[in-house]
């Protein structure tokens, strides 16, 4: 599951997402952006199809020749479904955000750990996650 600001405009990614990802970040596609419901469904599908950098990039590169300059909200929730596909190599089945705190966990009781979020972290959570999970891997590949 990927929660952000706009629940229902990103449910499409919530039926095969095995990650539930709680920020309090907008995460999605605006009508502004994509007119069309079926091409902004169509989009949403290749999303939370994507498995790893080079299909995002993709999906990134089509965005940008397709509609233009692409949204903030958007480039969010791609960098969102990059966060799922690295904890989804780790192990790790919920990336949750509390005020201050950021708790990655497993449903086995294995992997779960508490940061706590400076305001530096709290301008840029995206960035802050991904470089914990990079972190989690180089350590995981070094074992």
């Amino acid at each position: 599951n990927v929660v952000g600001g706009d629940e229902t405009s990103i449910s499409t990614l919530n039926s095969q997402d095995d990650v539930k990802i709680i920020i309090d970040i907008s995460a999605n596609i605006p009508d502004s952006y994509i007119k069309d419901t079926g091409v902004k469904i169509a989009m949403y599908q290749k999303l939370s199809n994507a498995k790893n950098d080079e299909d995002l990039e993709d999906i990134m590169d089509e965005l940008l020749d397709r509609f233009g300059d692409v949204p903030k909200v958007t480039r969010n929730l791609i960098e969102i479904i990059r966060i799922r596909n690295k904890a989804r190599q780790i192990g790790i089945d919920e990336i949750r955000q509390k005020g201050n705190s950021l708790m990655l966990g497993s449903k086995y009781g294995e992997n779960n750990i508490k940061y706590s979020l400076t305001n530096e972290h709290l301008r840029d959570i995206l960035t802050y996650i991904n470089n914990v999970l990079d972190k989690i891997l180089v350590t995981l590949k070094i074992k």
